[in-house]
């Protein structure tokens, strides 16, 4: 069976958890999580369009912004994940000035110290 990948990139993997748990579980067999430390990895390791991506703000490994390079990421939905609020925002509003379609962005407070995140288990809901 193929499963659809949601990808995370992100200089720290604490936002991984939190993935995982707002996948319900009669639906995790069906999707597959991957995590990039860095966009460099992203970009060289992956072959597929994933279904969703998930983007921090600031990614300390590439020395860049997740607003500057998210025209880069090609999914089917984005979604900007950062701890601060308006840093996830800033990502949806790049792409929404950028590109001719920008249907499917969102932007999802990642929440440091917990690995539940209920806005997350929220949009997950009504996607996967």
């Amino acid at each position: 069976m193929n499963r659809k990948e949601i990808v995370l990139i992100d200089d720290e993997d604490y936002g991984l958890q939190q993935i995982s748990n707002a996948i319900s579980e009669l639906k995790k067999s069906l999707y597959k999580v991957t995590y990039y430390s860095s966009f460099k990895k992203y970009h060289r390791r992956q072959k597929t369009k994933p279904y969703i991506a998930l983007l921090d703000f600031f990614l300390s490994k590439d020395g860049t912004y997740g607003h500057k390079i998210v025209n880069d990421v090609n999914a089917d939905i984005i979604i900007g994940f950062s701890s601060n609020k308006k840093a996830s925002l800033s990502i949806v509003e790049s792409l929404l000035h950028k590109r001719e379609y920008p249907q499917n962005v969102y932007a999802v407070q990642k929440l440091k110290g917990s690995d539940h995140n209920h806005e997350l288990t929220e949009l997950f809901s009504k996607l996967l």
